[in-house]
């Protein structure tokens, strides 16, 4: 992308019909971060980088979207939070008619959105409504924690936070990008992949960034990014005891599972007896805060749910309505 020693951070690309060409634009620095573009028809040979946006302080990790004959470029100011105009580290959003280099410069209108330090503007419009939404990679203090906002006009950019309930993060991801198929790459897609991932992650109702994983033998929660995230991620199987339940094996140890010992649960090694089977089993039912989520009731006592205790699972009886919201969880990836 260039031959001067610039990183090339955070690249994208659009089409610029009055160019008949793609334009392939970066983060780069000189003296500081700027927006670069270079030129392509082929994506084999590309013309020299030159600066696409510039606001006049450092900027970087630039996203492009459109909407009827007007262009919004949301990028991350790169200045400091705790200096004045106190604006940075966050999205912001600029606006244009053209794909032309400067002709976002002088039109920065909205943000900055979240608290500090967020980057990697990412903008999804949902299929079939006048809606989009805003995706931001939370650096610190908890690398690789994603936030969505959502609009109902992009114009205004009056972003609200959603809860963090109704969305999942990408899984293991950073600087996150979204790509519009048709259905025949979607069916590829599927044909190679499979629809669905081969686990799930299980998510708290009453603490929504928190996950179910396992560790040291004990099933806990924790709130997600952490390491190894493979601990949180479950095969859920038909019931050992009973397959109109259900069973939760991990995929880190596969033919371990979440099992009651004194009614805290553990993970263990599965050995086919008919105790373990019935103590590894238990019910999907309506989520006893939300009847969109799920509780699970244990299949040796019915009476009772995986409910979680402090940062510890147990199999416990539900009296409350505290103990209904820890008790509901979402099944989710």
């Amino acid at each position: 992308m260039n031959d001067s020693g610039m990183h090339s951070w955070a690249p994208e690309v659009f089409y610029d019909d009055e160019r008949d060409k793609y334009g392939i634009y970066w983060s780069g620095n000189t003296d500081r971060n700027r927006i670069y573009v270079n030129y392509t028809d082929d994506f084999r040979a590309v013309s020299s980088p030159e600066i696409f946006f510039d606001p006049g302080y450092d900027s970087i990790d630039a996203s492009i979207v459109s909407l009827k004959s007007t262009n919004y470029l949301y990028f991350k100011d790169g200045r400091y939070a705790n200096i004045p105009p106190y604006e940075g580290k966050r999205i912001k959003v600029t606006k244009s008619t053209s794909l032309e280099p400067g002709s976002f410069d002088s039109n920065v209108y909205a943000g900055p959105f979240g608290e500090p330090e967020f980057e990697a503007p990412m903008i999804i419009k949902k299929l079939d409504e006048d809606k989009w939404y805003l995706y931001g990679d939370n650096y610190y203090p908890d690398n690789g924690k994603f936030y969505v906002w959502e609009t109902k006009n992009l114009d205004k950019a009056e972003w609200v936070p959603l809860s963090r309930r109704d969305y999942n993060a990408p899984l293991n991801s950073k600087h996150a990008s979204s790509l519009t198929v048709t259905r025949n790459e979607l069916n590829t897609l599927f044909k190679h992949w499979g629809e669905k991932p081969k686990w799930n992650r299980i998510k708290l109702f009453s603490s929504p960034d928190f996950y179910i994983r396992y560790k040291d033998s004990f099933a806990r929660i924790e709130a997600y990014p952490f390491d190894p995230y493979k601990d949180s991620l479950w095969k859920i199987i038909p019931g050992l005891a009973d397959s109109s339940c259900i069973s939760f094996e991990s995929i880190n140890y596969p033919n371990h599972f979440l099992k009651p010992y004194n009614f805290t649960l553990r993970l263990e090694s599965y050995d086919d007896s008919d105790n373990f089977k019935k103590k590894a089993s238990f019910k999907q039912v309506k989520g006893l805060a939300d009847s969109d989520w799920s509780s699970f009731q244990s299949y040796q006592h019915c009476d009772k749910y995986i409910m979680h205790d402090g940062t510890f699972l147990r199999v416990c009886s539900v009296s409350s309505e505290h103990d209904k919201k820890n008790a509901t969880f979402k099944i989710c990836w």
